[in-house]
């Protein structure tokens, strides 16, 4: 009799967690009422940002980042940012725009980053034109989002944007 109800306190206590964790929408705002986050469990291939577990996801990312050698650390940067446009891209489609601008802001910075530590490495003219083109790929896609952001937010993108164009002219110079 005590397995039995053992068994039923086990399976109740289960079911609550999943019921739990199915109807988990953990929101905050910011400023007047506008959504920050709306973050959800869902099942999909991948988990991005207004996941719940999306937290866990960027942790591994980071502990990714720091065991890389150099090349790997700026071949993850780099696939890192064109995640973050995409997942950017997708959080859009949501309506979570303060939440896509962050996402969008930390590919920014993933980008910029690989092109300056992409800098200290002997990389051949080949490496140099294809970060080159993707750079300016990654550009002209963040171009088509900008309509979808406030004035504030354009311009910290610019700002981004020309630190990117900055980063970029090293590798020109060195052709």
């Amino acid at each position: 009799m005590k397995v039995v109800s053992k068994i039923l306190f086990f399976l109740a206590g289960s079911l609550i967690v999943v019921f739990s964790l199915l109807s988990a929408n953990r929101s905050s705002s910011h400023g007047e009422g506008l959504q920050l986050t709306g973050q959800r469990l869902y099942f999909a291939r991948e988990i991005a940002p207004d996941h719940i577990f999306y937290p866990l996801v960027a942790a591994n990312d980071r502990l990714s980042l720091l065991l890389a050698d150099e090349i790997g650390l700026v071949n993850l940067q780099l696939e890192y940012a064109w995640q973050r446009l995409e997942y950017t891209v997708e959080l859009l489609d949501k309506g979570y725009r303060e939440l896509s601008f962050s996402t969008l802001t930390k590919g920014y910075k993933y980008y910029n980053t690989a092109l300056a530590e992409g800098q200290q490495l002997e990389l051949s003219d080949f490496q140099k034109r294809l970060l080159l083109t993707n750079s300016g790929e990654f550009e002209s896609r963040v171009v088509k989002l900008w309509d979808s952001f406030t004035d504030p937010q354009r311009q910290e993108l610019d700002r981004l944007r020309a630190q990117q164009t900055i980063l970029e002219q090293f590798y020109i110079d060195s052709l």
